[in-house]
């Protein structure tokens, strides 16, 4: 009996012995999870790409913060627009030399968080070494991508709305290496102009000091002109019909309606508002 235990144990010890050679190296589980996960993404984009939309493998730099993106859109847009037959508008980033700071102003539900969205999705995925959605990027290869986005208050945030802000704001400040892409849409609009133009411009001169690209949506159009290192993107209307959304956001100087068109969508001024409720 002792003897046929004997056997039993050294054969499971066999066993045992002979799974542990089965069980792939941690690096070879890790491949295979990131195949996984790069398949997945591809099944997910390919509808996608038959439909017309560009995708490319990014040139990524490690040693500069350029940014040439060029026909890129906005993936969860792109996947929402599919169920309908159509296809989001193709936009263009860029940033060179001294540029750092993309600031976006424009008219509501014009496609700047859209756009904003673009900058950091193209940065994350470009940094796990997947295609992007763009026809041509290049991009600087990012340590992570931090973003700061408003949210609707709550009875937990005793602060305040702005109070939450500026903690999480000093919490990603203390995060920011010169390689990280930072992603900031329309904070400090629950605040006074005066105090949200102090708080932007130190905002703005904090991400200046600290050398990092970022994306910044706001109304306040003046803090695309502090300096060589902010560059003014503005969402445009249709020419011949100014309640009319285009999309498209381009490289150009604001023109100081950002605030104003702000303002009355607030107050439910709006030209789709005030033309709603004269025909109702």
């Amino acid at each position: 009996m002792r003897g046929s235990i004997r056997r039993s144990f050294a054969e499971v010890a066999k066993l045992a012995a002979d799974a542990r050679r089965l069980v792939p190296a941690p690096e070879m589980r890790r491949a295979a999870e990131e195949l996984g996960f790069y398949l997945a993404y591809r099944e997910l984009v390919d509808p996608l790409t038959a439909s017309g939309l560009p995708l490319c493998l990014p040139d990524v730099e490690a040693a500069s913060t350029d940014l040439e993106a060029i026909g890129v859109w906005d993936l969860p847009l792109a996947l929402s627009l599919a169920g309908e037959g159509r296809i989001p508008v193709l936009n263009a980033l860029e940033l060179h030399g001294a540029e750092r700071i993309l600031v976006i102003s424009g008219p509501n539900q014009g496609g700047k968080t859209t756009t904003a969205r673009i900058f950091g999705q193209l940065h994350h995925l470009a940094s796990i070494g997947c295609p992007v959605p763009g026809s041509r990027v290049r991009i600087m290869l990012a340590d992570r991508v931090l973003t700061l986005f408003e949210r609707e208050e709550t009875a937990e945030d005793f602060d305040g709305r702005l109070g939450g802000e500026l903690h999480r704001w000093h919490l990603l400040l203390d995060e920011m290496t010169p390689r990280t892409a930072v992603v900031i849409n329309e904070i400090f609009g629950s605040t006074p102009l005066a105090d949200a133009r102090l708080l932007g411009r130190t905002l703005v001169d904090q991400l200046i000091a600290r050398d990092v690209p970022a994306v910044l949506v706001t109304f306040l159009d003046e803090l695309s002109r502090v300096g060589p290192a902010t560059v003014s993107m503005v969402s445009t209307l249709d020419p011949s019909d100014p309640s009319v959304r285009t999309f498209e956001v381009v490289r150009r100087r604001a023109d100081g309606r950002a605030h104003a068109a702000a303002l009355a969508a607030r107050y439910r001024l709006g030209y789709r508002q005030i033309t709603g409720r004269l025909a109702s």
